[in-house]
């Protein structure tokens, strides 16, 4: 798929796009905006959340395995990116951001063609918005009940299950 906007030219695979700047005799009609960078890795589902909205919003990006198995979240270089380490991460032409919920609705605010994926109703947008952040409340009981016992030996509260 062609993007004339942006000069670049996407392919789909797998289950991400790569994509390849390319020249053509027109250069003047290639824009010097670099093209969205995402920091990612197959394995992590909020990195692949990412991937879907970049695909449902038909954008162009540049993806940046980061090995976890490697350590490289660790790297000084990726420490610019991301100071906390983790995936995923973007850059949109010199504006870096992390959190799979904070990209998503970046993306979708900055580029939606219009507002059927983050809608503009508040009402709307707040159903949206609680199926993102669902994770974040079942993470905290999960991390809350697992923590003590293994590294504690410790049982989680009756409460905290219920």
């Amino acid at each position: 798929v062609e993007d004339k906007r942006h000069g670049i030219l996407s392919v789909p695979v797998s289950a991400h796009l790569v994509c390849s700047q390319y020249t053509h005799s027109n250069l003047s009609s290639i824009k010097d905006t670099m093209p969205l960078i995402l920091y990612y890795t197959e394995i992590s589902p909020p990195a692949r959340s990412v991937d879907l909205v970049i695909h449902a919003l038909g954008l162009s990006a540049e993806y940046k395995n980061i090995n976890l198995f490697e350590k490289e979240t660790r790297t000084p270089e990726y420490l610019k990116v991301n100071p906390l380490h983790t995936i995923p991460a973007i850059d949109d032409d010199g504006f870096v951001l992390w959190g799979s919920q904070a990209i998503n609705t970046y993306l979708v605010s900055k580029y939606g063609k219009d507002d059927s994926l983050y809608p503009k109703d508040l009402q709307k947008r707040a159903i949206v918005d609680q199926r993102l952040h669902y994770s974040n409340d079942v993470f905290y009981v999960l991390k809350q009940s697992t923590v003590g016992l293994l590294f504690f030996k410790q049982k989680p509260s009756s409460e905290l299950l219920s």
